[in-house]
């Protein structure tokens, strides 16, 4: 919750590398505002809830979406592009993509069963952790490290099935719908940045959640 979200929580001891397994978890949780903004009466709920999301998260997945997005479209090599993603500013690319991704969330926010944020913000999360697995770290050090050289073998591997179980709540079909959207985006996510960087950062984990969310709300919509 503290890594995830502005909710800060003062602990004197941090298991980084267990604490992976808790991601779909808080994904469930920062969607349980955003639920009740959508499932209530108000003018401008979408838009409200939107707020919410960015708000909750402290901007922190946007802000890996836009300096992913200048490193992938600048046509520099990896190094350069993992030094443009080091960069604090926000190019033409990065800002364009914030703007695409947040017009399309708010269009499909109109559009779903509000339990589906549920399924978004989980399954986003446990996505970001199948890509963390399937390829190698791509820095030396950097902020996503902290997390790097987690094992399977342990028991909180249970809670990577919460995003699962919430999305067959919503029904076979649409169930069926999500898992076959959510395995060949990721699998795609995977190829992309193995050929691009030959391995994941943090700002890519950042666009992959935030894009994942958009697919997953994409799908509920339609």
């Amino acid at each position: 919750i503290g890594f995830l979200t502005i909710i800060r929580i003062n602990l004197k001891k941090y298991d980084n590398k267990n604490a992976i397994f808790y991601f779909p978890l808080v994904g469930l949780i920062i969607a349980t505002p955003a639920y009740s903004i959508l499932s209530g009466d108000i003018k401008f709920k979408e838009l409200i809830a939107l707020i919410y999301m960015i708000i909750i998260t402290g901007g922190l997945h946007l802000d890996g979406l836009a300096d992913s997005a200048d490193a992938f479209f600048s046509h520099k090599d990896r190094e350069k592009k993992l030094e443009i993603m080091k960069d604090s500013r926000i190019g033409t690319f990065g800002a364009l993509s914030i703007f695409i991704l947040l017009l399309s969330k708010y269009e499909f926010l109109k559009h779903i069963d509000p339990f589906a944020v549920f399924v978004a913000f989980s399954c986003s999360r446990f996505g970001a952790i199948v890509i963390m697995k399937s390829l190698p770290y791509a820095r030396s050090k950097g902020t996503g490290d902290f997390f790097n050289g987690f094992s399977l073998y342990k028991p909180e591997l249970i809670f990577l099935f919460a995003p699962f179980v919430v999305s067959f709540f919503m029904g076979l079909q649409l169930f069926l719908y999500l898992l076959l959207f959510f395995s060949l985006s990721t699998f795609i996510f995977i190829i992309l940045y193995k050929k691009i960087i030959g391995g994941w950062t943090g700002d890519m984990i950042g666009c992959y959640i935030e894009v994942m969310e958009t697919i997953i709300l994409f799908v509920a919509a339609i």
